[in-house]
């Protein structure tokens, strides 16, 4: 027969499985969290769940030192759904702006346009080609920028 666990024992358990769950999740998240962060948190986090460690180590600096880690951490979370975020806009944005007939698509096309050297200035180029196209005349002229 195996001996029944501590409470402390439980706890500390707990307090691995926790940790481990949220250093996942942020390494899904494309985040990777230093080792000292996720040190300091458990060593708080064991501090808080054992009522006499609590009172031994209770005092100003451990409501700083708390206050810290979870302004770093919360963070850390923050800019990992932030990159997470600004990869989804990007892939959206290409999808849409990358496809046959998209934005990019009659960019080229006016591009191409005056390449052919059909047309003395860009301006012209411009005002006979956009609405063939399907732009505006600012479009088409921003388009043939610096080409």
């Amino acid at each position: 027969m195996s001996k029944p666990q501590s409470k402390n024992a439980i706890a500390e358990q707990q307090s691995a499985v926790e940790v481990a769950k949220m250093k996942k999740m942020l390494t899904e998240a494309g985040k990777r969290i230093d080792s000292d962060l996720f040190g300091r948190a458990n060593s708080i986090r064991q501090i808080y769940s054992s009522r006499v460690t609590h009172d031994a180590f209770a005092n100003d600096q451990l409501r700083i030192d708390t206050a810290d880690l979870i302004k770093e951490l919360m963070q850390a979370i923050w800019d990992a759904k932030g990159a997470l975020r600004s990869q989804d806009a990007k892939a959206a944005a290409d999808a849409v702006h990358g496809q046959p007939g998209g934005s990019r698509d009659k960019r080229a096309k006016i591009v191409t346009a005056w390449e052919t050297g059909k047309y003395k200035t860009k301006t012209e180029c411009a005002t006979k080609e956009h609405d063939k196209i399907g732009i505006s005349f600012s479009t088409a002229i921003k388009a043939l920028r610096n080409k």
